[in-house]
């Protein structure tokens, strides 16, 4: 049996190799050698930035073998648009693998479904999203949160305590999400244990989604991946056990005639069959954990850019006290009167985009465009970290510039976020959040580095500082 089994392994790891550097190579553009089984795996730790280095020497738009996944990474703002946005209905679909069906409960929710289903979900959303009146009435709600954390602010300046800010810019993001969600919050509690777990569920859930694992890619182990999960469970469990207790709570309350307070009441009257309790719970949590982490991403890389620029922090707080006054309290109806202060925030969201890779797509039929042949099941994997950094686009690319915002608004090349019919759902409410949430620290607060500022990414899909970087707080007031 020993021997068979060898024999069945080596011709495997022969297969493997032959397939995808001899038959596939035929039909497919040219990228770096795969290895036998984990294909390109090996050239991967950071994936942003060693997806941006191997642009630099295989184009614009290259292959690569994510275990015996084969996957086409996009470094170029042009090819994005020409592939996703013209074409968007051959790359609408979302890979299957395991984790994704994980956070997904087996691919209902939006983020991950697939397309029929994503169809009906986002259009029981788009209208609660696009409706500025019925984001304006969740003001209140935001303007409270960010009350709050600048009285701990003002708490930590006073005895002079350094401010590490991931804790408090996750909180304050979750706390708004869940508000908009569920109509609760979590508050700042550092130490309620019940808190702590969730937060942990729902970090350890972006890990599992940003860095997926070999058993996602590679068809021999995932098998014993997905039986490792139904054994042990995975990250999401106690975030859904949360998520699933609020919807029982509402459910039973439920009657047509009720009136609606957040997105979770939306959805249980467009979709009272409790059938649908899964479904309107992982569509919650997609809102929860995309929302909250790449707000609280934004602030922690102002704090590092604006506390070793102090000049470019000095001109956006005039800025902001010449529309909103020094005792003011900034909200995002007067945006368009910072034009400065949004520059900066362009120029962060540029430097350390949100996502740094958009979340993949999946080619539904074979489709050829500007002469790169897309089979179909390919992965698609626009990598707008390296976009956003792109000396053909960007002038002095790497350097921390608002300005560039102001002589070029809207440069093709500025990719915060994603694009396409599968962008992000909540774009102008997240916009109006994090300037009210930023705004208001630098009205309030003059910081500078309590130590050496790291620029290092953590590896993750949302990029935030490897280490959490600490600042003294100075009152302006």
């Amino acid at each position: 049996m020993f021997i068979i089994l060898t024999f069945v392994f080596i011709f495997y790891i022969f297969y493997s190799f032959i397939y995808k550097n001899v038959v596939y190579r035929q039909k497919v553009a040219i990228g770096p050698m795969p290895l036998p089984i984990i294909g390109n795996l090996n050239l991967i730790k950071s994936p942003h930035i060693d997806l941006t280095k191997l642009g630099e020497k295989y184009g614009k738009v290259f292959p690569l073998w994510f275990g015996d996944r084969y996957s086409m990474i996009i470094n170029d703002p042009v090819v994005f648009r020409d592939t996703i946005v013209k074409n968007s209905m051959s790359f609408i679909s979302r890979p299957k693998n395991i984790s994704f069906s994980l956070v997904s409960y087996g691919h209902i929710n939006i983020l991950n479904s697939e397309y029929n289903q994503w169809n009906r979900n986002r259009g029981l959303l788009k209208q609660y999203f696009t409706n500025n009146a019925l984001i304006k009435t969740l003001s209140p709600t935001v303007n409270t949160q960010v009350s709050t954390l600048l009285d701990i602010l003002k708490r930590k300046e006073k005895l002079n305590e350094p401010f590490k800010p991931r804790f408090y810019l996750d909180r304050i993001n979750m706390n708004i999400i869940l508000g908009f969600v569920i109509g609760k919050d979590l508050g700042f509690d550092l130490g309620d244990p019940n808190i702590m777990k969730l937060n942990k569920s729902l970090q350890d859930t972006i890990r599992l989604v940003s860095l997926g694992s070999p058993g996602d890619y590679i068809n021999i182990l995932t098998p014993f991946y997905s039986t490792y999960f139904k054994l042990f469970g995975s990250a999401i469990d106690e975030a859904d056990n949360f998520m699933s207790s609020v919807y029982d709570e509402r459910r039973a309350k439920y009657h047509p005639d009720n009136e609606t307070h957040d997105i979770m009441d939306v959805l249980i009257h467009a979709l009272p069959d409790p059938k649908e309790r899964k479904c309107i719970v992982f569509m919650c949590l997609d809102l929860f954990i995309a929302g909250a982490d790449a707000n609280s991403n934004l602030g922690e890389w102002l704090f590092a850019y604006l506390s070793e620029n102090p000049m470019i922090q000095e001109k956006a707080y005039r800025e902001l006290v010449s529309v909103f006054g020094e005792n003011g309290f900034a909200t995002s109806e007067k945006k368009q009167s910072t034009p400065y202060f949004n520059a900066v925030l362009k120029e962060v969201m540029r430097l350390k985009p949100s996502l740094a890779l958009s979340i993949p797509r999946e080619v539904t039929e074979d489709i050829t465009i500007n002469d790169v042949f897309y089979p179909k099941g390919t992965i698609v994997i626009p990598n707008i970290y390296s976009i956003n950094r792109s000396a053909e686009y960007w002038e002095n690319p790497l350097q921390f510039d608002p300005d560039r915002f102001l002589d070029n608004e809207f440069n093709q090349a500025f990719i915060p976020f994603s694009l396409g019919e599968r962008s992000c759902l909540g774009l102008n409410f997240a916009n109006q959040t994090f300037y009210t949430i930023y705004a208001n620290i630098i009205l309030n607060f003059k910081f500078h580095p309590a130590e050496k500022v790291t620029y290092e990414d953590e590896a993750s899909l949302v990029i935030h500082p490897k280490n959490d970087n600490s600042f003294i707080l100075k009152s302006r007031l």
